[in-house]
C-alpha cells in the first residue's frame, strides 16, 4: 500500500534518521484512540493515509456519521506499514529512564537514556506520550488542569455543569454500606462552571469486545485486582 503517493514530497522525504521509541511493547497503545465512538473519525476530518489505510483493512459503519471503525491489530498492521515506507525504525519497550533519562547541554538536549540501557542522541526529540516525561526531564515548561473560558475565550473550556454524555442520567450512591465514599471519588469542592482548575484527568479502560465466539479470548485477571475500587461502575 503505497501511503507516500497521498502526500506532497515535501512531507514525507528527508535526511533525517527518525526512530520511534515505545513504552508497552505495542502500538496499540498508539492507535487505540482513534477508533472508539467517542473518538470519531469522520470522513471529511480524515487525511488521505489514514483514509486509505482504514478502508483497505476495516469495516464501513455507519454511527451518526459515516466512520471507520477497527480492531486494534488492524491499526497496527496499517501503521506498522506506514512506518516502514518512510523508513522509520521502531523500537518497542523502551520506556524513559526516571529522573535521569535526559542529557542536556544548555537548553538543549542532546541525548536521553532508556529503563533498559539503551540511549539516543539526536537533533530533534519529540514527546508524544500523554504523560510528557520527557518534557519534564527536560525541563519544558508546562501547565495542566482546565483553563477558565475568560482565559482564551472557549465557551467549553473550565468545568463543566452539564455536558451530555459526561455525567450520569440517574442518581448514583457515592457511599458505601460503611458511610464511606466509594473508591476514586473526590470529596471537594466541584467548582463553578467556566472556572480553572488544577485536576489531571482520570486514566479510563478502553475496552475492544466483540459478540463473535470465535473471535473472543479470556481477559486474565489482573494481579492486585481488587473488583471494589469498580463499585461505582457497578452500581
Amino acid at each position: 500500500m503505497d501511503f507516500q503517493r497521498w502526500l506532497p514530497e515535501t512531507e514525507w522525504q528527508s535526511d533525517f534518521e527518525v526512530a520511534v521509541l515505545e513504552v508497552f511493547g505495542s502500538l496499540d497503545a498508539i492507535v487505540l484512540p482513534f477508533h472508539l465512538q467517542q473518538d470519531l473519525s469522520i470522513e471529511a476530518g480524515l487525511d488521505h493515509a489514514l483514509l486509505l489505510g482504514s478502508t483497505a483493512n476495516c469495516t464501513l459503519a455507519c454511527v451518526a456519521q459515516v466512520a471507520w471503525f477497527y480492531e486494534p491489530r488492524g491499526g497496527e498492521s496499517v501503521l506498522r506499514e506506514m512506518l516502514s515506507e518512510a523508513k522509520v525504525t521502531l523500537l518497542l519497550g523502551h520506556r524513559l529512564r526516571a529522573r535521569t533519562g535526559v542529557t542536556k547541554f544548555g537548553a538543549e538536549v542532546r541525548e536521553i537514556a532508556m529503563e533498559n540501557g539503551a540511549r539516543f542522541a539526536g537533533k530533534v526529540f519529540a514527546d508524544a506520550t500523554y504523560e510528557g516525561d520527557l518534557m519534564a526531564q527536560a525541563k519544558v515548561s508546562y501547565t495542566w488542569g482546565r483553563e477558565s473560558t475568560s482565559q482564551y475565550g472557549e465557551t467549553l473550556a473550565g468545568v463543566r455543569d452539564k455536558t451530555p454524555k459526561h455525567q450520569f442520567l440517574v442518581k448514583v450512591n457515592p457511599y458505601d454500606e460503611a458511610g464511606k465514599l466509594l473508591p476514586e471519588i473526590h470529596n471537594g469542592p466541584v467548582g463553578k462552571p467556566g472556572e480553572a482548575d488544577k485536576r489531571v484527568q482520570a486514566h479510563n479502560f478502553r475496552v475492544i469486545a466483540t459478540n463473535e465466539l470465535q473471535n473472543r479470548i479470556a481477559w486474565p485477571k489482573p494481579n492486585g485486582y481488587d473488583p471494589r475500587r469498580y463499585e461505582l461502575l457497578a452500581r
